[in-house]
């Protein structure tokens, strides 16, 4: 490890309150990450950072005009000035980038990525490869990665918008940046990747719960996991404003420490965070798994010839869209989404006939007041699932032997970071692959959903 860490180590250990109980080291494949330097026992504190190092909207706030600081209390009219967190920390690291000078936080910003070259978001920058990876990844995924470039491109433009109202705030030589709001600055990018994956929750008072989010030193070296067992967790009861994390299991000296995010599905993390979890880890198969299938049951639902009239309600019951299938402790099953929308599809609808009977069980079983709308139809509905299935099966097969052709043919002139994300899109249909056939199986054994 670099110079940068003891330095961040001996500026959070100068506050009578911290307690460092890791260290950072190089992880193969994964970067940095944490590691306990001790033995530790269940529920035992190993970081707790104090507030003032924090880097979030209530630390920054003695350095920007209030109009643009997060809300904290409500307010009537409406601040087309005013950032979020997310935005007001973009701003922040984009100026530190571009020459400002932060003598609080310098330390901790000093530990950060230097650069998000493997990140999708990153790599659709050259549009050579952009077309390319958007017609290898899930449709659902690239849906979800246009949407994640929006809100950097979103956030970009305000920041341009503020640094123009507020001239002072501008950083040597940036003007030239802010003139074609269709150009992202290489350091605001920067800048807000290192926010968008970085940021914890954290209580700060604000009104909108999405604002109470703060970055927080010695915490980010440590590297994600979808196990609650082998991750640490944030301390309820801290003093104060301070950050506090424990053990939720005993931890031996020299083993590495996780993060758990949360729930998130591969493609939220290849889209957000820019990797994905592999199906195995340590030799013990991950259970859990979630795959979009909205343009799949959208193609299905098509079909009937009463289409708009089904789309129609399936709209005004809020049951059009994010559709999904799930590996849950190993068993494969459809979201509760899936089965009405399906359940509809192989009904026939009478556009004269407000009291069609079959459409008052339909609406019984949204409500729970029946499991069902009759054999026949439930039927059909375990058929529609498994035709979907082995419709992702066949396309994830189909496109995990074309992202491995891509890796082959391209290694000597793409960059590197491109066949890291290869490789990373193949995990992503091999997810697919693995919910589908789980979710197949489940069908056909007869797992009632």
């Amino acid at each position: 490890m670099d110079l940068a860490w003891p330095r961040l180590q001996k500026l959070v250990r100068s506050e009578e309150a911290a307690i460092i109980k890791v260290e950072a080291r190089y992880v193969d494949g994964a970067g940095r990450g944490l590691f306990a330097t001790q033995d530790l026992s269940a529920l035992e504190t190993l970081v707790s950072v104090p507030g003032r190092l924090l880097l979030n909207a209530r630390t920054l706030s003695n350095l920007y005009p209030g109009p643009i600081l997060p809300q904290s209390i409500s307010a009537l009219e409406v601040n087309s000035l005013r950032l979020s967190s997310i935005q007001l920390l973009s701003l922040h690291l984009y100026r530190i980038k571009r020459g400002v000078k932060d003598v609080i936080f310098d330390a901790y910003i000093d530990t950060l990525p230097s650069s998000f070259s493997d990140h999708p978001i990153t790599i659709i920058q050259n549009p050579e490869i952009r077309s390319l990876l958007l017609k290898l990844v899930p449709v659902s995924v690239g849906s979800m990665l246009l949407d994640v470039e929006q809100r950097l491109k979103d956030d970009w433009k305000l920041a341009m918008d503020i640094l123009g109202k507020f001239p002072n705030l501008f950083p040597p030589g940036s003007k030239e940046e802010v003139g074609d709001p269709s150009f992202i600055s290489e350091d605001y990018m920067w800048a807000w990747l290192n926010v968008n994956t970085r940021c914890l929750y954290h209580d700060l008072g604000f009104v909108q719960s999405s604002e109470n989010v703060t970055m927080c030193p010695i915490l980010d070296f440590a590297n994600h996991t979808s196990m609650y067992s082998l991750s640490i967790t944030q301390g309820e009861f801290a003093l104060g404003d301070e950050m506090a994390f424990s053990t939720s299991t005993p931890v031996k000296e020299g083993d590495q420490i996780y993060l758990r995010y949360g729930p998130h599905s591969n493609a939220f993390l290849f889209c957000e965070y820019g990797f994905v979890l592999p199906l195995d880890v340590k030799d013990a198969r991950i259970a859990d798994g979630e795959i979009v299938i909205d343009s799949d049951v959208e193609e299905l639902l098509r079909n009937a010839n009463d289409f708009k009239l089904k789309e129609e309600l399936l709209k005004d019951r809020n049951y059009w869209g994010d559709w999904t299938f799930h590996v849950e402790d190993g068993v494969g099953r459809p979201s509760y989404r899936v089965i009405p929308a399906l359940r509809l599809f192989h009904m026939s609808l009478n556009y004269e006939d407000d009291a069609n009977p079959g459409l008052k069980l339909w609406e019984d079983s949204i409500l729970g007041l029946t499991e069902n709308i009759s054999a026949e139809n439930e039927s059909k509905v375990r058929e529609s699932i498994i035709e979907l299935c082995e419709v992702i099966i066949q396309r994830s097969t189909t496109k995990i032997s074309q992202v491995r052709s891509q890796a082959a043919e391209t290694e000597v002139i793409r960059p590197a970071e491109w066949l890291q994300i290869l490789s990373m899109v193949e995990r992503l249909w091999e997810e697919e692959h693995y919910v589908a056939e789980s979710v197949r199986q489940a069908t056909l054994n007869g797992i009632v959903f």
